[in-house]
């Protein structure tokens, strides 16, 4: 049995909420396995990232000189607009909360997060040879206590705007022909 089914978590909320280890994982792998184990039971249970759909296409028809002036000014504006996010985030300031660091006591557990998301944990291993199986979820959890596994973006409601803009100006040239 791999080491994988020897760890169990809940995410609630987007925290972690209960974890459970096998008492016999040291039978099944290494800390370092244990630890890759467990960040990947948390990252299967987070909630996924947003995933754009698929719109589907409206029967064409011939586009009038409105139609045309209109849709060129929502382009122009998602360029615009598109160009300008990519300059702000090219220059750092659209970057999310710091990853909180954190350690539990004596730096037995760290987190690591990659573009506000939760990536990975890391145990010490000689400290995890040793710990006693509450004592090792105690930590771990004490790691996570009030650390949000998606940290918050600040540039999210924004890119779904233009996100949506772009949309609406796909469906739009989709519902009519040349």
């Amino acid at each position: 049995m791999p080491l994988a089914d020897r760890v169990e978590v809940a995410v609630e909320d987007g925290r972690l909420a209960r974890l459970l280890i096998s008492n016999k994982w040291r039978d099944h792998g290494t800390p370092e396995e244990l630890a890759q184990a467990i960040s990947a039971a948390i990252r299967d249970a987070m909630p996924p990232a947003a995933r754009a759909t698929a719109a589907v296409p409206a029967p064409a028809r011939a586009m009038s000189p409105g139609e045309l002036r209109a849709y060129m000014e929502q382009h122009n504006d998602w360029h615009r607009r598109a160009r300008d996010f990519r300059r702000r985030a090219a220059e750092g300031t659209l970057v999310p909360d710091p990853a909180p660091v954190a350690a539990a006591e004596g730096n037995h557990v760290q987190l690591r997060f990659s573009q506000g998301r939760f990536e990975s944990l890391k145990l010490n291993p000689a400290w995890a040879e040793k710990a006693n199986i509450q004592t090792l979820v105690d930590e771990v959890l004490a790691a996570f206590a009030d650390v949000d596994l998606v940290l918050h973006d600040p540039a999210a409601e924004e890119r779904r705007a233009l996100h949506r803009l772009h949309d609406s100006i796909s469906e739009f040239a989709s519902a009519v022909r040349r």
